[in-house]
């Protein structure tokens, strides 16, 4: 068998070699489909065999093919494998070094072939073109690696096309140097060699392209699963905890973990697609971006193309894409490569996630289809976390509006209910500091306060009924602006509070009314008072004229400790009544004043009883405020149980820091209509023989001026008043005084 057939059939083999690496091929891009280069691959194989087919040929079909278009093909299938390893290790590549190598070896060989034929110099540049070609896809295979790839496998593919590159090169030297022949089918071992270790080198490169493109498959297989796992646990704790923040940062997290990325964003825009929530975050700080540097980047960087074009985007180097715009980067490094992805869910455009590395280059196609298989189930994340942070924050909301009414209802000085509402406000999740701004005597409002560490101010008026009682202030101490809701939150907390102050302004030109009038009256009272006593002794008054002077001289009576009551309530409620609280035994006090009251329970047969344990700590009071008070509770007992009634009880107990005094009858008890404002001025209630409303609220007052709590039960034989006072310290330093000393009559 002649060396000739020899070396055609070796041709015809190696076409048939590229056309079974061909069929793998195109197989495996079926299964490993998405994976960069097979393509290139694909295109390589065609035009290995074209040319490899057409050099078996030779002298048998025209020159222009199997010259000329052979090795042209060949290098252009060299070119392109060049290209496709390039590509599947993430790198950018056009086709421009295969247009090139056509376009340049094209001439080449027609030159050598027709105008100075020399197989000798078509060797020459043959060998070269490919030793250059096939050396730089080795070089590009043994520096590329990816994650997910084996670097073993790497490094096999590497040396295999290293080997066929170093082959052709050192023939080519051989052939210029006159060492050997030109001629592709002369005799030689460098004849044959040539294509045996190129086929051997295209089945090792390309085994091992597969096997990594397998096991990088599997890798980005793997990390989606991983990362649908890590979304699922951030569903689930969202549907617990409820907040949109954490929602992002949990979610970024597991996205950055995975890529190995050094910062992350994610913006959320509306149906509009406006901008409504975002976060940065580094493996370091979690950063929430300014509105308008948000609206910035949607409008004019590649979130916003990303946006546009409803498509991913991978910028391998910030410094060469112009739709990158700068995010703030709170670590002040320098960002170099990019990754960005539209998250929607169906049709509708949740927000968009965006990746950052200060490396050039690190992310590739592998990731990118990372992110593009798992935005659907992020955005049903976010969209999860919308709904429920929209939820949790309207229930917040309504806690607050509801808390903040409560306070107005129940405050009575302007003070105490701007106080109360700013430190509630402040308390609140909602993550702004609040402050209440009341008017001073002179009608203006003081200066603006100090803003120093809050991002953004919202100031709303407190009308009520046409007048401007005050300004709420409200301050953002989070990093993020106010938004629409929150003014709308806010204009309600204005109304509860002014409603509260335009309450307590009321109450107080009532009071300032009442205590001018009541003062008014006194004086004329106690003249009229004066002249009955002055007529009761006339000695030609008769008997029917003292029985009338005697009445209007107890309704006089009556009137002066009305007038009296009204104005004490008055003092005690502007704290003008001085308390001298001393230290005293608890039982010495209740047994006083039961020693008083039991001529009055008598005249209605109604037993009075004490049940009082062994010891009882003493106390700090006032005691005649407090003797009045326990007076009051026991006279109300008495007076509004039936005659011959159960007893009247008056028991005691230590409670912390105090001792507990509880007063229980055998009467109707109290409604619950009644209960909530029993302990109110003018509130007389609905019995027979109820009085002006007053000795209640008075024993309120005492109480709270002694730093106690007074307060009302139902039972089922009556009702029951209770009240505590404070426990006297083991070194009070206050001087002992015989409670029995300052009673002195009646309350």
């Amino acid at each position: 068998m002649s060396t000739g057939f020899d070396t055609r059939a070796l041709y015809l083999t190696s076409a048939f070699v590229f056309l079974g690496l061909l069929v793998s091929v195109i197989f495996a891009y079926r299964e490993l489909r998405g994976t960069r280069g097979l393509g290139r691959f694909v295109s390589a194989y065609c035009a290995l065999i074209a040319g490899t087919g057409l050099f078996a040929f030779r002298d048998r079909i025209p020159d222009v093919l199997t010259i000329v278009v052979a090795n042209v093909l060949v290098i252009l299938g060299a070119a392109l494998v060049l290209e496709g390893i390039a590509l599947f290790y993430g790198l950018t590549a056009g086709f421009r070094i295969t247009i090139a190598s056509a376009l340049l070896s094209a001439p080449v060989f027609a030159w050598f072939t027709w105008v100075q034929p020399s197989s000798q110099w078509r060797t020459v540049f043959s060998g070269g073109a490919l030793a250059v070609l096939l050396g730089a896809a080795a070089w590009t295979a043994g520096r590329g690696g990816h994650e997910g790839g084996s670097r073993v496998l790497d490094f096999v593919t590497a040396t295999a096309l290293g080997t066929c590159a170093l082959l052709f090169l050192v023939r080519a030297a051989l052939v210029a140097a006159g060492r050997s022949s030109g001629d592709l089918l002369a005799e030689g071992l460098l004849t044959v060699l040539g294509p045996l270790v190129g086929i051997l080198s295209a089945v090792v490169w390309t085994t091992s392209l597969l096997t990594n493109a397998n096991r990088r498959l599997t890798h980005v297989v793997r990390s989606q699963t991983d990362l649908l796992t890590n979304l699922f646990d951030v569903a689930r704790v969202t549907g617990d905890e409820a907040s949109l923040d954490a929602t992002l940062e949990r979610t970024l997290e597991a996205v950055r973990s995975l890529t190995g990325a050094g910062g992350s964003s994610l913006l959320l825009v509306d149906e509009e697609g406006h901008y409504t929530r975002g976060l940065f975050t580094t493996d370091r700080k979690v950063l929430v971006p300014e509105r308008a540097e948000a609206e910035a980047i949607l409008r004019d960087g590649l979130a916003g193309w990303v946006v546009r074009e409803k498509t991913a985007a991978l910028v391998p180097d910030i410094l060469t894409d112009p739709r990158w715009k700068m995010l703030p980067d709170p670590e002040k490094r320098a960002i170099r490569s990019a990754l960005s992805a539209p998250v929607s869910s169906g049709p509708v455009l949740v927000g968009v996630l965006s990746l950052v590395d200060s490396r050039p280059r690190w992310f590739n196609e592998d990731q990118l289809r990372l992110l593009e298989s798992t935005t659907a189930q992020i955005a049903l994340v976010l969209r999860n976390a919308q709904i429920a942070d929209a939820r949790m924050r309207a229930t917040r909301q309504k806690e607050l509006l509801n808390e903040i009414l409560g306070i107005s209802a129940r405050g009575t000085l302007s003070e105490e209910i701007a106080r109360e509402a700013a430190e509630a406000m402040t308390r609140s999740p909602e993550g702004f500091r609040a402050s209440v701004v009341l008017p001073s005597e002179s009608g203006r409002l003081p200066p603006a306060v100090d803003g120093a560490g809050s991002r953004s101010h919202l100031a709303v008026p407190l009308n009520h009924r046409g007048q401007t009682l005050g300004v709420l202030v409200l301050e953002m101490t989070r990093s993020r602006a106010f938004e629409p809701a929150d003014v709308s939150f806010a204009e309600a907390l204005a109304e509860a509070i002014a409603l509260g102050l335009g309450n307590a302004l009321l109450l107080r030109v009532r009071e300032e009314l009442t205590r001018a009038m009541v003062h008014d009256l006194r004086n004329p009272v106690v003249s009229v008072k004066g002249s009955l006593e002055l007529l009761r002794d006339e000695p030609g008054l008769s008997e029917t004229g003292r029985k009338l002077v005697h009445a209007a001289e107890q309704n006089a009576k009556r009137q002066e400790a009305l007038i009296t009551g009204i104005l004490e309530l008055s003092r005690l409620e502007a704290g003008d009544v001085p308390v001298q609280r001393v230290r005293v035994p608890v039982e010495g006090l209740i047994s006083d004043v039961i020693r008083l009251t039991t001529p009055r329970a008598g005249a209605r047969a109604i037993e009075l009883r004490t049940e009082l344990p062994v010891e009882l700590p003493e106390v700090v009071v006032d005691t005649d405020l407090i003797a009045r008070v326990l007076e009051n509770l026991l006279g109300n007992a008495i007076k509004f149980s039936s005659l011959g009634a159960g007893p009247v009880t008056v028991s005691a107990r230590s409670v912390p820091g105090a001792v507990e005094i509880r007063v229980s009858d055998s009467g109707p008890g109290v409604g619950d209509e009644m209960r909530p404002r029993l302990f109110q001025k003018f509130t007389p209630g609905n019995l027979t023989g109820r009085g002006a409303g007053l000795g209640l609220a008075f024993c309120r007052l005492a109480v709270e001026a002694n730093g106690g709590r007074i307060q009302c039960e139902q039972s089922a034989s009556g009702a029951v008043f209770s009240f505590t006072v404070p426990v006297a310290p083991p070194s009070a330093g206050l001087r002992e005084q015989d409670s029995a000393a300052l009673l002195t009559g009646e309350s």
